[in-house]
């Protein structure tokens, strides 16, 4: 570039081309400029405002330090309007912005595992969890006392029998112990089925490893049908299908 600027300077025809386009003289868009008035025009109306961009007495020096370092010669420019700026070391805005960029786009890669980390636990927040006991009454056990769970009650179709914390419901009137009654009922069929769907699963997955893929085994497979289904067979007691 050092070598084409001192070519320019050392031929006059070349060196009045360029004082006057602004470009270089050999290029082919310089000779369309050159054919062009109303370019002629433009440049020399632009260069009056930047300066000439080269003077006569100009020397080596001035000509790198115009070329490398922003240099009074091309303040204004051909078209008289805002230049830009080139850093060959890719300045520090541009390094900004690319920074920038990539930690959006980091983010946007890691939204999907955000997402899938964070809505289980908003879910579980909302649903409050499970749990035996419920917001509108005491915590019950089924079938046998638990201190403190020592009172005892009966469910109001299945006659299954569940104890309370009798300090839970010391204050309960007629109207609420029969609700808690048939809480106690839904809540203990729900858990029977939920346990039998459970029991059918694992004892189907007993079967397909006795399977196997060429030939089925015999100790396995007795295994999976003496399998038991208590929850199941609680259900068939009580005349509730699953």
């Amino acid at each position: 570039m050092v070598s084409r600027a001192f070519g320019i300077l050392g031929d006059k025809e070349k060196k009045e081309k360029f004082d006057r386009f602004g470009t270089d003289p050999d290029s082919r868009f310089a000779n369309a400029q050159a054919n062009n008035p109303f370019f002629s025009q433009r440049a020399g109306g632009g260069m009056n405002r930047g300066g000439p961009m080269f003077d006569d007495d100009l020397t080596p020096e001035e000509m790198f330090a115009r070329f490398f370092g922003g240099g009074g010669g091309f303040g204004g420019g051909p078209f008289g309007g805002p230049q830009f700026v080139f850093n060959f070391g890719g300045g520090p805005g541009i390094r900004a912005d690319r920074t920038k960029n990539n930690g959006i786009q980091t983010l946007l890669g890691l939204l999907p595992i955000i997402l899938f980390f964070i809505l289980p636990v908003i879910t579980s927040l909302f649903s409050g969890g499970s749990s035996s006991s419920t917001s509108a009454g005491p915590r019950m056990v089924y079938d046998n006392p638990a201190h403190p769970y020592t009172e005892e009650r009966k469910t109001p179709n299945l006659n299954v029998q569940y104890y309370v914390n009798p300090d839970e419901i010391a204050q309960y009137n007629d109207g609420k112990l029969n609700k808690l009654d048939r809480t106690a009922e839904l809540n203990l069929v729900r858990h029977l089925k939920a346990e039998c769907e459970n029991e059918i699963v694992y004892r189907q997955r007993l079967r397909d490893a006795a399977q196997g893929w060429f030939y089925q085994d015999p100790e396995k497979m007795e295994l999976a049908e003496a399998y038991t289904m208590p929850s199941c067979e609680r259900l068939h007691t009580l005349g509730i299908g699953r």
